[in-house]
This record gives structure tokens, sequence and C-alpha cells, in this order.
């Protein structure tokens, strides 16, 4: 019997087998086995470490532990376990501190002190059976080690000290507002596991501080005391006039010991109560009456008195404030003195008539302590203004008409007085008519409404005059009187007057990349001469033709396209039908279109002319004023006339209230002002302004022009709201400015200069500016000279780079402080751009913040996304899909917020949008504006915005960044990379020859001119061919015919191409002679004999251009020789000797031999030029022949 091994007395210690032998019968039998035990198996403990704790201060014999540990062998000793230090592992402050028996049991008899003594201890005990491990060779049982962590408990017997020291005095202001730290004091603790409590023990009045843990390190582990700092901070009201100083106790408590520390506080007095006004009892505000227009030094009433409830009392200012912008407040004045005001009225006084007067003028008084630097409040003041009569009946309800071809037309004229009509100082009106004499007046109705009807006696005719003025004098129920002129227009009545052709010019003027604002919109009416001129839209339309295939409508008589339109001439022909006269008319237009850079914008100046009208400037029929105009600025400038380059003409508005008497067209006229807008490219704006403004007396004497102002400001006068300034901002809107006459039109750039009123908190703290800035007085704008930055040209006024380029290979950026850009609303931002060719995704322009939290601000981002422009305004994103962007073109980038709402402008396509723009932040320290691109090696603003695709692709150029106003200094960015500033090259737009061929780089031709101009040529190469080879053809068929007889053997035919004749034949010009004035036919050289007896006739008769067929000529010639005597080699075609002459040398004179040697009349047959040798050698013959027949 044998085992198969892996017996173990700790799983069965005893076998009983059973065993059967196999006989007959078989033998059945048993055997006991029993496994003796082997000290096989180690002592184990349930956990192999703990931590206990012992408490400081305590003395005599402790257990502190028991631990016990299992041993899994069978029999004794070898699961006797028994325990024992470890001295090699444990710390060597544990011998003599902590004991082990035999039985497990740990104890001490030592006093711990955890402020002077170790504070943890770590021992190990060693756990092993009675009998030596059975594969044990030096006797040695089985071993096991517990780990014991003894942490020495602290015993709170160590009070807290403040550090400071016992007693503290500190002053704070009564204005510190609440949660405001305003002490920190130091508390420590030598008792380890302290936990204090902060607070005050007495002293704290109506609880207004606070005193609590501020911070402490019982999160170091390595500490050796505890340290806590407690603040004392600010929680309620405080105000020096009721409690001005306070005595508190602060205490830190560690739950047995107690400190305490007594702090004086002292609070100064600060400005925190507003001024209070000392109205008489039951009025709410401070009432006064005065006359209208009258002047008073103090108007009679209370005096305004306010006091400082403050301590001590500060002295007053008063000021006068109102929100109604309106209220005309420029004559009232205040008297201040001894703290108090009173107020004064000087002239004009206040008006109580429309359209400004108001028959009460509410305001307020704002009463300001420390001399006006302090707290403010305010009290109401009401002036009821007392009517006098000082208004007469004016009419007011303009335009009066009166119609053409009528008997006696009449309009009705109302008159109305604006004084108070309860102080009976209006009707009844009395009105007459001074002049013309034509018209009368009658009314007016029973009411006394002031309507009155105006007739003329007589029949109106519009071809004559279409205008006239009548001049009333009238007065009012006091006699109140004055003398108004009105104008009256004569109406149009559609007749049959018939209608001819007319011709018009259209100058339309645009800038680069602005075509698609041409579209349909009206670029000019379409003119014919028509007596009936306000019955444009009764005729009818047809665009006949145009001379390069543009598509044009003339819809209502006003001529526009519905394609872009490109730089070029256009000549258009309209047939207009005027169908109640059966009458048809062809208008002729012709149109030129020019494009401009954006740049001719930016510098272009304004000179602002009285007396025009915009139309009245074009009207050729007025004399073309507008070419005197530029006549005289071609002067004053010491330029050409053709160099300037007029951009816009616009008309200013004037405020004309309804209530002011009407003006004659003459008068309107004379008061009207137009700006003209020009561009000067050898110029800067602020030399021509300037030059012009101190020529402005100069126009009217010279040119018969009145120069009213040079580069107007609009900020002029203009008022801001506050937190604002005012700003001149200049700005290209899409759609064009048309102004239209009869024969001409003129659609130019539509460029608004306005007064915006942007954002105060902006910079305006150029660095680069130098010496000799000018800031001009007509028009307060400031000028630098720049001298040594004009490398980096174009310059902004005051000397900031304009322009940017970033690689093309990409990484190019440059990053620029927040504080010299502002986005927040109102504000007014743009920017032009050009990208290089492949447009690529990429950022354009970052503005926002640098460190999270991204979102407290406002931040904008544009970038190039999908070849189109993608807009942030913080969360929200606005895709311009209407602007596709192409390479190497000028885009002008605008957008401003009104409010909460953006408007985007790209070139000459618009988009908005609406945005949450509430921040949480209005720093501006973090903020930065990064342009073409953010850093990325070593900076995480990429990360910050992940909502952007690229960040670091733009390759092209920026320039013009304006904000707020002011321009961009691109020479100044706080850091920059692959980028350089200074102008946009020329290569980025294939602009290079522009400095060559003058401007001719802003002209942009169209792809299908070239295709004209491509068709064009490839037809006259077709022509020119077509010609060739018909004239080779012909002289093929001139050398056919003089080979007609090669084989004729006569010997009296001479063959001229052997050049027989003259002596010296290579010398001698017979070209003189072979230009006929016309062409002699072979028929007529055939037919010489039959002629031989007219003398000089000249050879009149029809050339008949033809050439016979063979067989005829055959047959002719055997005809002819029957009936003439004169030999054959008479018969020979000269023509074919040369060209446009009979004979091509003088050696085929000798070949001509008529039978008569001597008859030379043959010569008249060879032309006008041998005329004279006929006359000399033929006129013989005849003579003879006379004498003969004598």
């Amino acid at each position: 019997m044998g085992g198969k091994g892996g017996l173990h007395a700790e799983i069965q210690s005893v076998y009983l087998i059973y065993i059967r032998v196999l006989v007959n019968p078989p033998l059945i039998g048993s055997t006991t086995i029993t496994l003796i035990d082997q000290n096989d198996q180690i002592p184990t403990f349930d956990i192999r470490s703990i931590v206990l704790s012992v408490v400081e201060n305590e003395s005599g014999n402790r257990i502190i532990a028991q631990i016990q540990a299992f041993d899994r062998d069978v029999d004794y000793p070898n699961n006797y376990v028994q325990y024992r230090l470890n001295g090699n592992l444990s710390d060597s402050e544990v011998n003599g501190n902590f004991f082990v028996a035999s039985n497990g049991t740990i104890w001490t008899n030592a006093t711990f002190d955890r402020e002077s003594n170790k504070t943890l201890y770590r021992l190990f005990i060693t756990a092993y059976d009675g009998a030596p491990a059975w594969d044990a060779k030096n006797n040695q049982p089985n071993t096991q080690d517990f780990q014991f962590d003894i942490q020495v408990i602290d015993v709170n017997d160590v009070p807290p000290v403040f550090i400071n020291s016992s007693s503290i005095t500190i002053s704070i202001n009564e204005t510190t507002i609440n949660g405001t730290g305003i002490l920190n004091l130091t508390i420590t603790d030598t008792d380890f596991d302290t936990i204090l409590d902060f607070g005050i023990l007495s002293g704290n009045l109506k609880n207004v501080f606070s005193f609590n843990l501020l911070s402490d390190n019982i999160a170091d582990s390595s500490r050796t005391q505890y340290i806590a700092i407690g603040q004392l901070y600010v929680v309620g009201p405080l105000s020096y006039e009721i409690t001005p100083n306070y005595t508190l106790v602060l205490f830190a408590f560690d739950t047995q010991n107690l400190a305490t520390i007594t702090v004086t506080i002292n609070l100064l007095p600060q400005n925190t109560r507003a001024p209070y006004f000392n109205l008489m009892p039951g009025f709410t505000s401070y009432q006064y009456e005065v006359n209208e227009g009258t002047a008073i030094s103090r108007l009679d009433g209370p005096v305004i008195r306010a006091t400082d409830p403050d301590i001590p009392a500060t002295s007053m200012v008063y000021n006068i404030v109102t929100n109604n912008n309106q209220l005309n407040l420029n004559s009232l004045y205040l008297n201040q003195a001894n703290n108090e005001t009173t107020i004064g009225i000087s002239l004009p006084g206040l008006s109580r008539d429309l359209p400004f007067g108001y028959s009460t003028y509410n305001f307020s008084i704002r009463a300001t302590d420390e001399g006006g630097l302090g707290v403010s409040s305010y009290a109401p003041i009401s002036i009821k203004v007392v009517d006098i009569n000082n208004n007469a009946p004016i009419p007011t309800n303009s335009p009066w008409i009166l119609n053409e071809s009528e008997i006696n037309p009449s309009t009705t004229v109302i008159f109305t007085d604006y004084d108070d009509p309860a102080q009976n100082n209006t009707i009844p009106f009395r009105v007459e008519i001074l002049s013309p004499s034509g018209f009368t007046l009658s009314g007016p109705t029973l009411n006394y409404d002031g309507r009155y009807q105006l007739t003329y006696n007589g029949i109106l005719n519009r071809t004559i005059t279409k205008n006239l003025t009548v001049t009333f004098n009238a007065s009012d129920n006091k006699g109140y009187s004055a003398i108004t002129t009105i104008p009256i227009i004569v109406g149009d009545i559609l007749n049959t007057y018939p209608i001819s052709d007319g011709f018009k010019t259209i100058n339309i003027l645009y800038v680069n990349g602005y075509m698609n604002s041409l579209r349909n919109v009206p670029l000019g009416s379409v003119y014919v001469n028509d007596l009936d001129d306000w019955f444009r839209t009764s005729r009818t339309y047809s665009i006949r033709d145009v001379s390069n295939g543009q598509l044009f409508s003339a819809s209502q008589g006003f001529l526009s396209t519905p394609e872009a339109l490109y730089p070029g001439s256009y000549t258009i022909h309209v047939d207009v039908t005027k169908p109640i006269a059966s009458s048809t008319a062809l208008s002729t237009i012709d149109l030129s279109v020019t494009g401009v850079d954006s740049e001719f914008v930016r510098e272009a100046a304004t000179i602002r002319i009285q007396g025009e009208y915009p139309e009245t400037l074009i009207d050729p029929s007025l004399g073309n004023r507008l070419n005197t105009l530029r006549n005289a600025l071609a002067s004053f400038l010491l330029v050409t006339a053709d160099s300037i380059t007029i951009l816009a003409i616009r008309p200013v508005y004037q405020y004309r209230s309804l209530y002011y008497p009407p003006l004659p067209f003459n008068e309107a006229k004379k008061q009207a002002l137009t700006d003209v807008i020009f561009y000067v490219s050898s110029l800067k704006r602020n030399d021509i302004e300037n030059t012009l403004n101190m020529n402005l007396p100069l126009f009217l004497p010279r040119y018969d022009i009145i120069a009213n102002a040079s580069g107007p400001n609009p900020c002029t006068n203009y008022i801001c709201p506050t937190n604002t300034i005012c700003r001149s901002t200049r700005a290209i809107q899409p759609l064009p400015y048309a102004i239209d006459a009869n024969q001409t039109s003129f659609v130019g750039i539509n460029i608004v200069d306005s007064a915006d009123c942007v954002n105060s908190t902006y910079s305006t703290n150029f660095t680069n500016t130098q010496f000799g800035c000018i800031t001009y007085t007509f028009n307060n704008s400031t000028y630098c000279p720049c001298t040594s930055l004009q490398t980096y040209a174009p310059l902004g006024p005051y000397c900031q780079v304009l322009g940017r380029t970033f690689n093309e290979n990409g990484g190019g950026y440059a990053v620029y402080d927040g504080r010299t850009f502002s986005n927040r609303a109102p504000t007014r931002f743009s920017f032009d751009f050009a990208v290089r060719s492949p447009i690529t995704d990429g950022l354009i322009l970052l503005y926002g913040r640098n460190t999270t939290p991204i979102n407290d601000f406002f931040w904008t981002a544009i970038e190039i996304y999908q070849s189109r422009l993608r807009f942030h305004f913080r969360d929200t994103i606005l895709d311009a899909t209407n602007t596709v962007l192409n390479a190497s073109t000028w885009y002008h980038v605008e957008y401003q917020y009104v409010d909460s709402t953006i408007l985007v402008s790209i070139n000459d396509c618009q988009y908005v949008t609406t945005v949450n723009d509430t921040l949480n932040t209005y720093d501006l320290s973090n903020v930065q504006l990064y342009l073409g691109g953010i850093p990325v090696i070593g900076s995480l603003i990429s990360g910050l915005y992940p909502s952007l695709t690229q960040v670091n692709t733009f390759s092209g150029c920026i320039r013009n960044v304006l904000s707020n106003g002011y321009y961009l200094d691109m020479n100044s960015p706080l850091l920059s990379a692959n980028s350089n500033a200074g102008q946009c090259p020329c290569s980025l737009t294939n602009s290079c020859l522009s400095s060559v061929i003058g401007r001719t780089s802003d002209i942009i031709i169209p792809w299908y001119t070239w295709l004209i101009i491509a068709l064009v040529l490839l037809l006259l190469s077709t022509i020119i061919a077509l010609g060739l080879l018909t004239c080779i053809r012909m002289r093929q068929q001139q050398k056919a015919l003089a080979g007609l007889y090669p084989d004729d053997t006569r010997d009296n035919i001479i063959d001229y191409k052997e050049t027989a004749g003259e002596e010296d034949h290579s010398t001698y010009n017979l070209g003189v002679l072979k230009k006929p004035v016309y062409a002699l036919t072979d028929e007529e050289i055939i037919a010489n004999g039959g002629r031989a007896g007219m003398h000089n006739i000249g050879y009149t008769d029809t050339i008949i251009n033809r050439r016979p067929a063979l067989g005829d000529y055959i047959d002719e010639k055997l005809t002819e020789q029957q009936i003439t005597s004169y030999a054959n080699d008479t018969q020979l075609h000269y023509r074919y000797e040369g060209e446009g002459s009979i004979a091509s040398d003088l050696s085929s004179i000798e070949s001509i031999h008529y039978q008569d040697e001597h008859d030379f009349r043959f010569l008249y047959s060879w032309g006008p030029k041998f005329s004279r040798l006929a006359d000399l050698y033929a006129s013989g013959i005849d003579d003879d022949d006379n004498i003969d027949n004598a």
C-alpha cells in the first residue's frame, strides 16, 4: 500500500481503510492510518497592523493592547504560540517604554508628554510557535510579525495665545462696507490637536462686527504647533454720528482654555449722508412764475437751501440738471452764496411758444456737499411762464400747389398763431395780400380757425413758370403783425404734349468690392423732352439695346440693373412712349462706372457749399457748377482738376421746425448746405482741409461759390449721454447715394460722417505721437507730422501705423492691450482685411480675456470658416453666408452695438443679430486683442476658446482697425510673431502696377469683357485672312490672263518681262506713272482703234468691271481684226504690265506700231497722266488730216 502525497494532518489526521480480497469466497478487512503532525504552519494574524493611542501625562503600569495569532498545526507544541518584541524592526525609543508579554499583552509604565517627547511610536511584535519548523535548518520556529503604530494623544493642557499684543487700537472709515476685513490676528496653541472657536465677548453694539477663523495650519502634518489667523470684519452699518468708536473684547477658545484681546475701533467721519432741502411745509417743489422772454436777476420766491447732516457739515454747490434734452435752459443761471442759491434768467428769457417753448419748465436743482465733490441730492423746480403777445399768424400748411390749365385755381392757406389763446392773443386774424396783384384771399371761416382760400385770377402755364411767391401781412387779435412770403408750386397736369429724343449722362462711382450694391437700385431717371415733367410714370419704357450686353431695365422711368456693374462705359438706348399723346422718343444714356479703393474714402476731404443743392451742382443746364467747384479746389490746392476724384455729394440736414415761417424757394436755396467729399492722391486729408479753410473767403469772389466750411466735424456742439464721449466716425453704407437731374445723374459712395457717442472708458494714449501735433481750431481735429514713421505709411492722425501683414506660411499673430480697444455698447468697430490664396480657415480677430472664466467678459471673435466669415459674440455665432470671400480682395468689416442688437456689414452685405451682453466684470486688465491668430506654443489661450476652429493659419493683411473713433496702432503690440507692421504689400492684391499706370489697378475688368475682346480679335483675323486670300487669287487670275498666248510665234509680239527697251532699265522708276485716276478695262484697250479718230475725249464712259470668257474674247479679237487696219501687235494687254497703268515701263511704248508710225493718238488711252504727251504728239495728226481734207 502506498500514498500519492498531499496529506495534511491539519485537514484529516486519521484515515480508516477497508480492504477487499477478490477470492471465492471474498475476504474483507480494515486498517487505520494516523498522520503524525509536522510544524509546517506559521502563526497567522487576522490583520498585519493596527494604530493604537496612548494619552499623554498618564503614569503607572497600563495595558494598552493584546494580540493573538492562530497556528493551524494539530499537535502541541507545534500549535503553541508565544509573543516577543522585535527590537530589530521597532523604533529605538520603544525599548524602555513598551513591553510585550508572552501571551501577547502590550503594556507600558512610561509617562508621555506630546509637547516634549515623541508623538508616534512604531513597534513590531513577533508571534512564534513552540517547535522547530519542519524545514528548519537551525531549529528556528515558524514566526510572523505584527506592526503597531502607537500615537500619543494630546491633552489640552496649554491655552491659546494672541501673539500680537493684549490690546490694539485701529481706525476705519464709517463708510466701510459689509464684508470688509479690518483686522487680522494670529493665534498659536502648542496643543497639537487644538480646535479653536473665535468670537467677540463684549462691546459689539448692534452686532456690526464679527470675528472668525480665516485660515490655519491644521492640514500641515509636519507642524510643531497649531497656528491660526482670525479676522475681524464689518457685518453691519456704521455711523460716526451714532457710535463714533467701539471697544471689542475678542476671544479664542480651545474647549478648555480661553484667550482674549481688546481691540478699540475708532470710526473716521465720512460724507455718508446726502444733503436735504428745506422746503416750505406743504410743498414738494420750489415754484416760481415769470413772464415770457423776460430777463430777471432773481426770481421772486423762496431761496433754495440744502443742509448737510454730516458732522462736520461741508459747503454746498448747486447745479441745474434735467433729463429733458429738448428743454432749453441756457438762459437760466444760479446765484450761489452762503450755502444757498437763487435762480436768475438772462436774455432772451424763457420761451413759451412752440416749437421749443413750454408753458411750465420742470427741472431740478442738485445740491452737492464737500464743495461739489461729495454726495448729492435733488429738489424739483417748477417755473410757470406767462405768455406775452409776441407772435403773429403765419402760414403753416405747406406745400401750396396751384394747378396749371385751370381757370382761377385756388389752394387753402392755414394761418396759425402760437401765442396763448386763453389770453386772447390769437384769433380773429386779419390777413391781406401785399403782392402780387393777381391773387385774391377769401375767408376765414365763421369759427375763425385760420383757414383762408388763396385764388389766382387767371390760368397758369407751367411751361412759363413753375413756381410763384405770395406775400402776406397777417396780424392777430391784438394787432401783432408780421409779413411772410410763401412759395407756390404750379402743379403739372397731364397733357398731350409730344415728347422728343433726350440725352443723359450717368456717372457711377463705387468702392471696389461693392459692385453688388448697384444691383436693383435706381441709377437715374430716363430723360426725354416732355413738357409734362411730373408724369414720368405715365410713360412706358423699353430698353432697345446696350453697347456691351449688360442687362438693364427702366421700370417707372428709372434705370436699374439686376446684374453687378463693373468699371467701364455703357451706352443705353431706351424707347419711351407717351400713350396719351401717341408720341415716341428715344432716350440715349451714356453711363460710366468707376471703382476706387476704400482707402480713397478714409483719406477723402470734405468741403461744405452753401447756396447749392446736390442737384444744382451736377445739372449742366445750370452751368455745371460741379466742374466750377473742381477747378476752384484745384487752384487752391495747386493740383490739376483731373487729379480730384469726387466720391460723394450729399445734402446736409438742417433742422427747421414746422412752426417756423415758410421760406420762399430762393431763400431756401440760399440756406441749403451740400457736402462734397473728394480725394486727391498727392495730398493728405488734413493738409487739404486746412488749406481750404484758409481760403474759404476766396471761393465767392473768384468762383461765385460760397464755401461754408472745410472738414466739418459732426461732434461740434453735439451732446452725448453720461459715460460716453463723441467721436467722429466715417463709415461706408452698403447702398449708393444717387443725385438725379434731368440731363445727368451722379451715383456716388454713401459716405456717412456721424457723431458717435461711444464708451468713454476707451484709452486714447498713443505712445508713438511725435512733436509738432496740431489741433485745428476750425474742426477740433488733431494731426501729427509723423516724419520718422513715413516708411510705415499710411498712418493715422496720431501716427498710428494702420497696417499689419501676416506671413503666408501661417503662424502669425499680434497681441495688443485690451485697454486700447473697446467693444462695449454703444460702440462702432471696423477694419479691412485681404487674404492670400488659397483661402484657409483661420482666426482674424479675438478680443477677450486671457484667463478663465472667459464668459465673464463679452468676448468677440471673427474667423474665416469655409471661405466665409464667422462672428462670435460670446455664445452667439453669426455666419455671413451671403458673402463668399475671394483671395486678393479687400473686405471692409464693420459692426455696431445698439443695446443688445449688433448690426454687421461686410462690404455691401448686411447682417443683424441679437445677443445677451450681461457682464459680470468690466475689468480690462486681463483682456487682450489678438489679430491674425493667437500664440500656440507655451500658451493656454487657444484652449480657453474651444469653439474657434483654427487659431493660427491666417495669411494676409489687416488694416484700419477702428474702434470708438480711434485707429489701433499696429506698431505697438505687446507680443507678435511672423507679422510685420506697415503698408500692406501690393502683391497681396495684385496691384503692384498701380504706381505706373495710375489708378487702373482699381478697375476690375469682368471675364466677359475679355471674351468679347477675344471674339473681336478672332473676327478681325478672319477678315484679314479672307482679304489676303482674295488678293492672292486675283493676282493669280491676272497672271493666268497674261499667259493666254504662250505659243504665239509672231515676231512683232514682245515679251515685256524681258524688260527690253531703255538702256538702263534698272535705274528708271516708272512708279510715279502707275497711279491712274481710274482703271481701264480690257475692252477699252482692245477697242483702242475705234477711238482713234476722237481727239482728247477723256474716256468718261462707264467702266465695266468684268472679265470675258475665253471663247468670247477670241471671237471679239477676230472681229476687230476684220474692221481695223492696225497691225496685230497693237492688240496688247498693257493692263498686265503694271498696277494701275497700262504700261509697266517705257520699253512698252516702242512695242506699239500703227500703220502710221506718227499717229500718237493712242496715248490718250494711257490715262490722264499721258494727256500732255498726247497733246504734243497727236495734235499734229489732226492738222494733217484737216489739210488733206481741205
